[in-house]
């Protein structure tokens, strides 16, 4: 009786640190991902760079080009730096997580 409340218990230890520390993570980082592909549709980071020097709108004008240029840096280096801010606070969330239980666990154990 003892040995199968000694296995219960392993198996409900082991069942939460496969919970918290695949399962949760694995739907963190989709989030994350999901994240990031709406961060890429809103400032187009890729499409712009494949389309880097052609005009706006197929504006192909004097004007177009002028303007086609800075338009597309600004949104490259905007999109860049919030995917860039976006990593950082996915990673800090990441790092908070898998960090929090080994956390509780120093200061219950060393306080005693």
């Amino acid at each position: 009786m003892i040995t199968s409340l000694f296995f219960e218990l392993y198996r409900n230890i082991a069942l939460f640190f496969e919970y918290y520390f695949i399962r949760q993570t694995t739907v963190l980082w989709r989030f994350f991902f999901e994240q990031f592909a709406h961060l890429n549709r809103v400032f187009g980071i890729t499409a712009n760079m494949k389309h880097f020097f052609e005009p706006l709108y197929r504006d192909y004008s004097f004007g177009g080009y002028i303007f086609a240029i800075p338009w597309r840096a600004c949104l490259i280096v905007a999109g860049l730096i919030s995917s860039i801010c976006l990593f950082v606070l996915f990673l800090s969330m990441w790092i908070f997580w898998v960090g929090l239980p080994f956390f509780i666990s120093y200061f219950l154990f060393s306080a005693a």
